[in-house]
């Protein structure tokens, strides 16, 4: 599976050959996989009510010290019953798989919700991501990203119209190179290190040209934007290759596990995971609202 894939080379570092699948064919396998995963789950309720109802009587039963055990006659009958009742009212087993997904859903959600609170601090350290807009900002959005995301790359323009509009907006750019590695890891390896070399002003101009230097951005076309900014290469290659980078390559994909980001872009703003590029006026309006509650719809 790519993203473990993925998972796997921002953890050792592999650099190996290069992976043909492009963006879209992984967000496609990614969005497969979960559809696999929940309707494995919903074979599995299906199979639960197949058994349930003897289970359960059989179980009350045995509580009941008085009552006597079912015969395996009346096993038979009530299995049968319960099998006629479904045939005959097939609608119970679509109404049971859809509140299995919906509690299964709301599980998911719950669990985001507490790890949003319980990783604040590294989900926000500015030592595993870029700050840009205005540090002390009211508001701070984060972004998990990928340079070789297409979707990646419509997000970055409306940031961009955002920074522009919201003096008071604070974005940390965290980068997830999980779409298509091992260029991504590389380029993100080099943007990492570009940080320490570059204002918040000068990195957002970085960054955007980085989107834009090549369909697939690779470490050459990584490079050369960095040469045209007037990096110190020297150094900026040292840096790229520091304990510091891995680690914050590490905990982002770590943090991107715990909050279930199956793809990128994804966003932390305010309580709540925001996921895929959003319009200009909707991400406004989400961040208004969390000035106002704290939550992204008051």
């Amino acid at each position: 599976m790519m993203r473990d894939k993925a998972a796997y080379a921002i953890r050792s570092g592999e650099t190996g050959e290069k992976h043909s699948e492009n963006a879209a064919h992984v967000e496609r396998v990614a969005v497969r996989e979960m559809k696999m995963i929940r309707f494995r789950g919903l074979l599995a309720g299906l199979a639960a009510i197949a058994i349930a109802a003897p289970l359960l009587m059989s179980r009350h039963t045995a509580l009941a010290e008085d009552a006597p055990a079912f015969t395996p006659e009346q096993k038979a009958l009530v299995e049968q019953t319960v099998k006629e009742y479904i045939i005959a009212h097939p609608e119970i087993v679509q109404d049971a798989l859809l509140e299995l997904d919906k509690r299964q859903k709301e599980a998911e959600t719950a669990a985001v919700k507490s790890a949003l609170k319980t990783e604040a601090k590294a989900i926000y350290d500015v030592s595993a991501g870029t700050v840009v807009g205005n540090p002390k900002g009211d508001v701070t959005l984060v972004e998990f990203f990928d340079y070789n995301c297409p979707y990646c790359r419509k997000a970055m323009t409306t940031l961009d119209a955002l920074l522009k509009s919201d003096p008071k907006l604070r974005i940390v750019l965290r980068d997830l190179p999980i779409v298509h590695p091992p260029e991504s890891i590389e380029v993100a390896k080099i943007a990492l290190a570009a940080k320490n070399q570059l204002s918040p002003d000068k990195f957002w101009e970085f960054h955007k040209k980085l989107f834009s230097a090549s369909r697939v951005v690779a470490k050459p076309q990584a490079l050369q934007v960095a040469k045209d900014a007037g990096l110190d290469m020297a150094r900026l290659d040292k840096d790229s290759e520091s304990d510091v980078v891995k680690t914050a390559l590490v905990d982002s994909d770590r943090l991107s596990q715990i909050l279930n980001l199956r793809g990128t872009p994804a966003f932390v703003l305010g309580d709540e995971v925001v996921f895929g590029a959003q319009d200009d006026d909707e991400m406004k309006a989400q961040i208004g609202a969390v000035r106002q509650c704290g939550r992204t719809v008051c």
